[in-house]
């Protein structure tokens, strides 16, 4: 005899991918969700539902896919928490992927929160320090660093990255622009990593002055 799929039923599907991802069944919630996504592809807050599930399968290009389009979706309809929540639990599902990193700014700054969007950069790139992914950090914290120049862990993080991706005349010129607007710990920081990257006669000099300065203000 010939098997005949089920007809399709939006609300027992959905109730059924309920069901399965209770009992822990994620192949069969992942595929009762795919059922709704197949006459509904347009669905983002199924899409949302579905993306964690993928993501615990290791089916992480696909659950990025749809993390993104909920979160593009709730951003559309313009409930800006909502699609900074689906982004952050992309960033906590699939932490060594940039995207959700760099979606988590650009949200935070649509909210006016210039140093959450900066820490999210910060946070997102130190999960990219291994030699083959050093570049998407680096990519991560010189975003961090345009949105907010003057914020020290940001810079001093991005000079010792560049630094040690070979780029150390960048790094160089990054943290001679930075020390040269700062004062107290932040110009110290500054004026040491410079000291270790590049230790001349002129620099020694200038970070002994900081520390000297440092002790006596104390």
């Amino acid at each position: 005899m010939f098997h005949r799929s089920r007809p399709y039923d939006r609300a027992a599907c959905l109730a059924a991918a309920q069901k399965a991802v209770a009992k822990g069944r994620l192949k069969r919630a992942i595929a009762e969700y795919g059922r709704v996504l197949e006459q509904t592809p347009d669905d983002f807050k199924v899409r949302g539902k579905l993306a964690p599930l993928q993501a615990k399968r290791k089916m992480l290009d696909r659950a990025w896919t749809n993390f993104n389009a909920a979160t593009q979706g709730y951003e559309r309809d313009g409930f800006l928490e909502k699609a900074l929540s689906v982004c952050r639990q992309a960033a906590h599902s699939l932490p060594d992927h940039p995207g959700p990193w760099e979606g988590l700014a650009d949200l935070h700054l649509q909210l006016h929160h210039q140093a959450d969007a900066v820490t999210a950069l910060r946070e997102g790139a130190t999960h990219f320090r291994s030699r083959s992914t050093r570049y998407t950090g680096i990519r991560l914290l010189e975003t961090a660093h345009r949105i907010d120049p003057e914020d020290c862990d940001t810079t001093l993080e991005l000079s010792r990255s560049l630094a040690r991706a070979g780029r150390r005349q960048e790094a160089v010129a990054i943290l001679d622009r930075f020390a040269g607007g700062q004062e107290g710990l932040p110009m110290r920081r500054a004026r040491f990593l410079l000291f270790r990257l590049r230790p001349t006669p002129v620099r020694a000099w200038h970070w002994i002055r900081a520390a000297l300065e440092g002790r006596d203000s104390r």
